[in-house]
């Protein structure tokens, strides 16, 4: 039989008594203490769950990018975007960790809310908002066991913004206190972000150092793997294909992971081409060709094959190799490189333009590829060559036709206006194909045989003063012996076409004293062209355009704003500016020889609804008294742009 205390039942009395009426007593204590525990419990399971979403967006997003550089789900080399369903973790991680922030700033999890929602702005390519989180993790928690992975990610968000050398100046210091503290995870990060950073400020030395201390550092193979051809590559850029050589075919000592062997195969090929020993490199790709493993990526390898045929300079079998990618893989990333290449190859070496034309339009035909604006260009400049040489053709025939002609006392003034003026057509014409080498293509030596020729033939004065202008410029470069020296053309310019606009400008090359002007607008023009003929079309155009702008009441105006509408549709193809440039000069300077030329652009650019017209019956009283451009005696005036030469700036 059990007894029980008086003591302890009066004790026991009260307790049992205060449980039955709901602790009334304790309430505004048990109330602050339930409401802390319940605050703590929310930020808690917040930031569980915003730790837990990151970690599965993280997974998808490395995934996705495994995928895609290895090539299993797509032939295409260009970046993709993280997947939706990764996107919308992070975007509710951010919401989540900035709501800890905003209830909870005095939390035990606010650094690590911090460096999640940097974390987030990362993978999202909000580099600027990440590199905002850790350097406000960093300022707040200096001594916060996250201040290193902070630091570290932050030179990495500052690098993604394309700012190396600052992302230096945050990484090497933060990479040393990972190696003092033996932090080797975050080494490893530091020290792929700053190799690649050296690589791509041409510091190769120090990016090789880097590459191969990630490789002693890391446990990762697939990192180990990955640095050892990353310094490879590097060793190649260096001029190093034996140092390269040999360290690739190591290859098989990090790894047997199918992947990196194949890069290690194409690396090897390209280190013994660079070498020259070409045949040792069709070898190499032979033997990826072979491998059933790599059966999804012979594409690629007929593509470096062809590659390794075009620098051997086996030109017709190159375009062979190139021909079979190109048709094989039709409108895919792989075929347009090849036919990209293709249209290289027929432009430089085998000068076949029509074929060159066909193969960068198929290259440009598929849209995100890095060099689908470069195909694109090329395109519109095989395009242009044909329609000069069509023009040519037909200038030739006419001018041939009109000098056989046998005159007579009473017809031969009038034969002899017209043969000049087709002349002046002819020599046109090929003054703008001379060009064509020489800004679209960059061949120096068909340029000057083109230049040369206009100039022969030539009988315009702002045409031949051009020409030579180009000359003085291709002189300076020129090793064929055919040109002469750079000062003698320019001294002909100033002495043979003084009053043409380049006239000044040879002048102030010669360090000559400028000839007086009574017209300001002069040398903004000259600049102008000489923008031009650098090939800065964006920035010709404004130039020309600022002619009419400043000087409004110039006799330049009229022939500057035409310029510009020439430039906007022959080089930047911009019909719509190009236009807005020719209805001005129509309606601003009607009694300019450039009206008339672009009233001519007005009709064949737009709908005949939508174009301006001139009365094509006037009664002789209303016509002027001489052509525009035409010579009165003893005065020298610069020739008219013709619409026979697509209305060309002279």
């Amino acid at each position: 039989m059990m007894f029980t205390s008086r003591r302890s039942i009066a004790f026991l009395a009260p307790l049992t008594l205060l449980a039955l009426a709901g602790c009334g007593v304790f309430e505004p204590v048990g109330t602050f203490f339930a409401q802390g525990y319940r605050n703590t419990v929310s930020y808690f399971n917040a930031y569980y769950n915003a730790e837990r979403q990151f970690s599965a967006a993280e997974v998808e997003i490395l995934e996705a990018e495994r995928l895609r550089v290895r090539g299993v789900r797509t032939a295409t080399t260009q970046s993709v975007a993280i997947p939706t369903t990764a996107r919308a973790k992070l975007t509710a991680v951010i919401d989540k960790c900035s709501n800890i922030l905003a209830f909870h700033s005095r939390s035990s999890l606010v650094d690590d809310a911090l460096l999640l929602i940097g974390r987030s702005y990362s993978y999202l390519g909000e580099h600027v908002k990440a590199e905002r989180k850790f350097s406000e993790l960093l300022v707040q928690f200096p001594t916060s066991e996250l201040a290193l992975e902070a630091e570290i990610r932050l030179g990495v968000a500052i690098s993604d913004q394309g700012r190396g050398e600052d992302a230096q100046l945050v990484l090497e210091p933060a990479m040393k206190k990972a190696a003092d503290t033996g932090n080797d995870e975050m080494q490893a990060i530091a020290l792929a972000r700053l190799a690649r950073i050296s690589r791509d400020l041409g510091q190769l030395q120090q990016s090789i150092a880097f590459y191969a201390r990630l490789r002693a550092v890391t446990g990762r193979e697939e990192i180990a793997a990955t640095a050892l051809i990353e310094e490879a590559g590097v060793l190649l850029d260096e001029g190093k294909p034996e140092e390269a050589l040999e360290l690739v075919d190591g290859i098989h000592n990090v790894t047997d992971d199918p992947y990196f062997l194949y890069q290690a195969g194409l690396l090897s090929s390209a280190a013994l081409s660079t070498s020259g020993r070409y045949a040792a490199s069709i070898s190499r790709l032979d033997l990826l060709l072979n491998d059933f493993r790599y059966r999804d990526r012979q594409g690629w390898i007929r593509l470096e094959r062809a590659r390794v045929l075009e620098d051997s300079a086996d030109i017709p079998a190159a375009i062979e190799e190139y021909r079979l990618v190109d048709t094989t893989y039709a409108r895919q990333e792989i075929g347009a490189r090849a036919a990209f290449s293709l249209g290289h190859l027929y432009e430089t070496s085998n000068v076949n333009y029509a074929a060159a034309k066909l193969s960068y339009e198929r290259a440009a035909a598929v849209v995100g590829t890095p060099f689908a604006a470069d195909a694109r260009k090329r395109h519109q400049a095989m395009s242009r060559y044909f329609v000069l040489q069509e023009r040519l053709r037909l200038a030739d025939s006419m001018r041939t036709a009109a000098h056989s002609l046998a005159s007579d006392s009473l017809r031969s003034e009038s034969l002899q206006q017209r043969k000049d003026s087709l002349d002046a057509a002819y020599s046109s014409i090929v003054q703008d194909i001379g060009e064509w080498f020489y800004l679209d293509l960059q061949r120096r030596d068909s340029s000057i045989v083109w230049l040369l020729r206009s100039i022969a033939v030539g009988k315009s004065h702002a045409g031949t003063a051009r020409c030579l202008f180009i000359l003085a410029d291709l002189a300076q470069v020129d090793s064929s012996g055919i040109l002469e020296r750079p000062d003698l053309y320019l001294r002909r310019i100033v002495d043979s076409f003084p009053t043409t606009a380049y006239a000044g400008a040879a002048r102030s090359r010669l360090g000559l004293t400028e000839a007086d002007s009574t017209d300001p607008a002069l040398q903004l023009y000259v600049h102008a062209e000489e923008v031009l003929l650098r090939g800065e079309y964006d920035s010709a155009a404004r130039s020309f355009e600022n002619v009419s702008k400043i000087y409004p009441a110039s006799t330049l105006s009229g022939k500057s704003t035409y310029a510009a509408g020439w430039v906007y549709e022959y080089h930047l193809t911009r019909l719509d500016s190009a236009l807005v440039r020719y209805r001005e000069v129509v309606a601003k300077y009607p009694r300019t020889p450039y009206a008339l030329e672009a009233q001519k652009k007005l009709v064949s650019i737009t709908p005949p609804s939508d174009t301006l017209t001139v009365p094509s019956r006037m009664r002789n009283d209303e016509r002027p008294a001489q052509p525009p451009g035409a010579k009165k005696p003893g005065e020298t005036v610069e020739e008219v742009p013709s619409s026979q030469n697509k209305g060309k700036i002279e």
